[in-house]
């Protein structure tokens, strides 16, 4: 007779095969297979066998019979976690290790250079074997962070089991180098009033990563990081993305313009934008109210199943942010988000949609403090598919964008919607300065605008292509300068623009946070053979 070992042994395979079939023939409604929750919960194994069963493919559907006939409906397939057997294991060694120096005392004087020799080398050994054991524990983190907490790079790595919340007045600590992983639904949330300290270093960046073994990893593998501060929003109470209304951890704004959520340098997080509540995702990085003493530079996310970074109000700064291969938008934005960002790359390849969506209120349009983010040094590079567009500014949403580059949008360069769009570029609300186009719209030699006259008009007769291409001084549809093919690789991109500039770049405002010097376009200065980018990030694809 089958043993259930043998049993749960050929399912996992079973399961594992189907996941492979399904790279080749996609299930309807189902891009991907979370294989880890497929693993653990049956219900979703449940809707993934049913759809394959439906698949017109014959091999997802033999394979779908071949693992209901194995599958049982167990909570889990996974084996059980192996925390109480290594504290069983430090058990029994501590305890050898008195035993052996008891009979060590108990040894004749004749044999004490022999028994000394044997206790020694017990010593060394199970010193040893700790020391190791101590190395190369996971380290499972569940719940809620209180008081001062310190995540230590002598450590093998961190774990998320769950939404990890760092609570109002206390501080997490990660020291350069700590990798963190998540497991699906696990999040790290920190509270209003909680801070979050994670500055890594250009060699030893902090990583933020699925739990997943290589090769098995994929976008929503678990939640993300967000920040929640006190800084003003212009939407109300409000509870950050995917978390349940009956929970005031969730809140976020406030009357402080300058409240601190932490200070993040240097550092990846990748594989993000799981569910962490019910029916509602998290993004690689959330920020929610977070005032202008938070610092947040040179960062990467990569591969997020939803977007890239949102900032939902606030007044916070970002500078050298790299968002790689995101599913939905690079950088999102809503609720009156008046902070400023320099060096900003986004590359939407095989998926995506805008790398810049800004929002002021769904609600009210005139809301304030009114969305208006300055920004600066950019590279916004499409993948030539789909529907994509480097922006879509709308609902009343300002801001000022100077020194950009955006390169194969398959759809438009930018779609400014809603009736206070024209009031609003002629207040000087919302501007542009030096923009440079390549490679955008159906042909592709086109003007980079799709038609939105009679009833496609969604901005109350704001034409952008009359704006961009004959009143903006600055906007170069073809120029010299161009991005490198390479900037479209999903394991090695360049970004370093070739050729020269023959145009005017916009000169950055004056102040501590800007770079004054990046009077260019783009967010690497052209011929700069190490940007701010390399040593730091990476690009895995699984």
């Amino acid at each position: 007779m089958q043993s259930d070992g043998q049993r749960r042994a050929q399912l996992v395979a079973a399961l594992w095969n189907l996941k492979q079939a399904v790279k080749k023939h996609p299930l309807p409604g189902i891009p991907y297979i979370h294989f880890n929750t497929l693993l653990r919960q049956p219900s979703y194994r449940r809707e993934i066998l049913d759809a394959a069963n439906r698949a017109d493919n014959e091999e997802l559907r033999r394979l779908a019979a071949e693992a209901e006939a194995l599958d049982t409906n167990d909570s889990t397939l996974l084996n059980p976690d192996d925390k109480r057997w290594l504290e069983q294991r430090d058990r029994e060694i501590a305890s050898a290790y008195t035993e052996a120096l008891d009979k060590a005392g108990r040894i004749k004087r004749r044999y004490a250079l022999l028994a000394g020799s044997v206790v020694l080398s017990v010593v060394v050994t199970i010193a040893a074997w700790v020391a190791w054991q101590q190395l190369n524990r996971e380290h499972i983190v569940s719940g809620s962070i209180a008081g001062e907490v310190r995540w230590t790079a002598d450590k093998r790595s961190y774990t998320l089991d769950g939404v990890v919340m760092v609570e109002p007045g206390s501080r997490l600590t990660i020291d350069p180098g700590v990798v963190v992983k998540g497991r699906p639904g696990s999040a790290l949330i920190v509270a209003r009033g909680g801070f979050l300290h994670a500055k890594g270093t250009r060699t030893l960046p902090i990583v933020f990563t699925s739990a997943q073994e290589p090769g098995m990893r994929q976008p929503g593998d678990w939640g993300g990081v967000a920040l929640l501060g006190r800084a003003p929003i212009n939407a109300g109470a409000s509870i950050i993305e995917g978390f349940p209304s009956s929970d005031p951890r969730g809140a976020y704004g406030g009357s402080d313009p300058g409240h601190a959520c932490g200070v993040l340098e240097y550092l990846r997080i990748e594989y993000a934008g799981f569910e962490a509540f019910a029916n509602n995702e998290l993004n690689g990085l959330t920020l929610g109210g977070c005032g202008s003493n938070t610092v947040i530079n040179h960062i990467q996310v990569h591969r997020a199943l939803d977007d890239g970074v949102e900032v939902f109000g606030g007044t916070v700064d970002l500078s050298h942010i790299l968002v790689s291969q995101a599913a939905d938008d690079a950088l999102d934005w809503d609720e009156g988000w008046t902070g400023r960002l320099q060096f900003f790359i986004s590359q939407q390849t095989d998926s995506g949609d805008n790398a810049w969506e800004g929002d002021n209120q769904s609600n009210n349009s005139n809301a304030t403090p009114r969305s208006s983010p300055t920004i600066y040094n950019a590279t916004l590079i499409g993948g030539n598919r789909g529907a994509q567009r480097a922006m879509t500014l709308r609902t009343g949403t300002g801001g000022h964008f100077a020194n950009v580059i955006a390169s194969g949008f398959s759809l438009e360069f930018a779609d400014l919607r809603g009736t206070v769009t024209p009031s609003l570029i002629d207040s000087g609300e919302l501007t542009f300065d030096t923009l440079l186009v390549h490679d955008i719209g159906d042909t592709h030699t086109s003007s980079g605008f799709t038609d939105e006259s009679g009833d496609s008009d969604d901005d109350g007769g704001f034409n952008e292509a009359d704006y961009f291409l004959n009143q903006l001084e600055h906007f170069y549809l073809r120029s010299s300068l161009r991005i490198p093919t390479a900037s479209r690789s999903a394991r090695q991109p360049a970004f370093t623009p070739d050729g020269q500039f023959e145009g005017r770049a916009a000169s950055p405002p004056k102040g501590e946070f800007w770079d004054e010097s990046a009077v260019y376009p783009g967010a690497v200065a052209p011929g700069n053979e190490q940007p701010w980018y390399d040593g730091w990030t990476a690009f895995p694809t699984e």
